[in-house]
């Protein structure tokens, strides 16, 4: 009788532990919470440039936006709100923004939001660089891109002759422990191995038994002939919960040419906790 009671306290104390976790998880989220964005766009009046800004609030919430102010008191066009994922007690929201006209080049860091109820909000929203197109743009191969959660894929065809020098984005300072990219070259026929791979990559069963070369491994300059292609791997460290869209420069002589990086930290349960205990990093 004794050991019956017994258990039957412990069950009553498991399931009260439960209910008080799940009641914390779902109210210790004061304000939406921001995650990181690193975005470099350029910006032309005949195709103004949009974006999406990510946020996390409670499942249920309704909040009606008013209008969002950049850290130079630019209003933003809010085109569009939607749910992106559902969680247990969250949401991860999506706001499609687009920037008004403007004529000089633009960095935005934080964001003034203003709700309909009276709220404001001054959130950190990592780094948004937008620059006016250059008059001259050219380019000597295509890309096609495949993207898998943190990876993507990127198939380079060559037009021409091309000496890549160095290889280089905008947020190489804020993202040099946090994004890779390894290259996989089909002309020589020889692999070389990775060396210096970070810990958050190197168990990483997608790239195993691939031979790829990094960038850091100091085999720049390289130069890929007429009509032959190349690939880019790109992986961006999954611990890290964060939007990437920029474009990953190659240097050759004075031009500069590009591919663009799109990636998307994918969300779970437990990275939306770690998000909300992490303060949106």
């Amino acid at each position: 009788m004794n050991r019956v009671r017994f258990f039957s306290v412990v069950t009553v104390l498991v399931i009260l532990t439960l209910f008080a976790h799940l009641y914390l998880q779902s109210f210790k989220l004061e304000e939406p919470l921001y995650i990181e964005h690193y975005y470099d766009y350029v910006y032309t009046q005949d195709d103004p440039t949009k974006f999406d800004l990510y946020y996390i609030d409670h499942k249920d919430a309704d909040r009606d936006i008013k209008n969002i102010e950049t850290d130079h008191g630019i209003e933003l066009n809010v085109i569009d709100a939607s749910v992106d994922q559902r969680f247990q007690h969250y949401a991860l929201h999506r706001l499609q923004l687009q920037i008004p006209d403007i004529d000089h080049d633009l960095s935005i860091e934080s964001m003034t939001i203003n709700y309909h109820d009276g709220v404001v909000q001054s959130a950190q929203i990592g780094k948004i660089d937008i620059a006016k197109a250059p008059e001259h743009d050219a380019h000597v191969f295509h890309v096609h891109s495949y993207r898998d959660h943190e990876q993507q894929q990127s198939i380079i065809a060559v037009e021409e002759e091309l000496t890549i020098q160095q290889v280089d984005h905008s947020f190489s300072s804020e993202l040099k422990d946090d994004i890779v990219f390894l290259f996989e070259s089909y002309q020589s026929g020889q692999s070389i191995d990775i060396t210096n791979v970070p810990d958050w990559l190197s168990d990483d069963s997608l790239f195993r038994g691939i031979p790829l070369m990094a960038y850091q491994d100091q085999i720049l300059p390289k130069t890929f002939e007429e009509d032959t292609f190349f690939e880019v791997y790109t992986h961006v460290n999954p611990n890290r919960l964060m939007v990437v869209d920029f474009p990953l420069y190659f240097s050759k002589e004075t031009e500069e040419h590009r591919i663009p990086i799109q990636q998307r930290t994918h969300l779970t349960e437990s990275t939306i906790h770690q998000l909300i205990e992490n303060g949106g990093s």
